[in-house]
């Protein structure tokens, strides 16, 4: 699962590294006006909540920090995404840990459930898969889609169909 998550960011790492600024900030009509940098600060801050969730033993995606320097400024992402990958290079995932979660408007209400981190990089995994599609919808709209490879924001189930139907 680590080395599927290491792809996964470094994927986002290859975009970024050719990703114009303009495009980074712009907000896109095609996803309600977000930008892309949003989409990845909000990617990179599930794997960091994780990430510091490990040593508590519990982790809480809901306290993200939304630290805008990240959606803000290309380098400060890429410097975040070389964290995590360094992180996860050796990570005991076999480890259990609880999900803290409070899917309600309430306040006051909150859920301990437990889980592996194995499972939580899942979890991490398919949200980033999700909020890459819509990155890709943004950059069609930018006319910047010659950036990103066909199996960008796409499941790997759907590529491992794909590739069986083909053959």
């Amino acid at each position: 699962m680590n080395n599927s998550c290491i792809q996964n960011l470094y994927s986002l790492k290859k975009l970024l590294k050719h990703l114009p600024e303009k495009h980074y900030t712009r907000p896109a009509s095609k996803i309600f006006n977000a930008t892309i940098g949003e989409h990845i600060r909000h990617i990179l801050e599930f794997y960091s909540c994780l990430l510091e969730g490990v040593n508590k033993g519990e982790v809480n995606y809901d306290s993200r920090k939304r630290d805008t320097a990240i959606e803000l400024n290309i380098e400060v992402a890429l410097m975040h995404i070389e964290r995590i990958c360094d992180s996860l290079e050796n990570m005991n995932i076999s480890k259990k840990i609880r999900v803290l979660s409070n899917p309600t408007f309430q306040e006051h209400l909150s859920n301990s459930i437990p889980s592996f981190i194995d499972r939580e990089l899942l979890y991490c995994l398919d949200h980033s898969i999700h909020h890459m599609a819509l990155i890709k919808v943004a950059l069609h709209e930018f006319d910047a889609h010659h950036l990103i490879d066909s199996n960008f924001g796409v499941a790997f189930s759907t590529i491992r169909n794909r590739n069986k139907c083909a053959q």
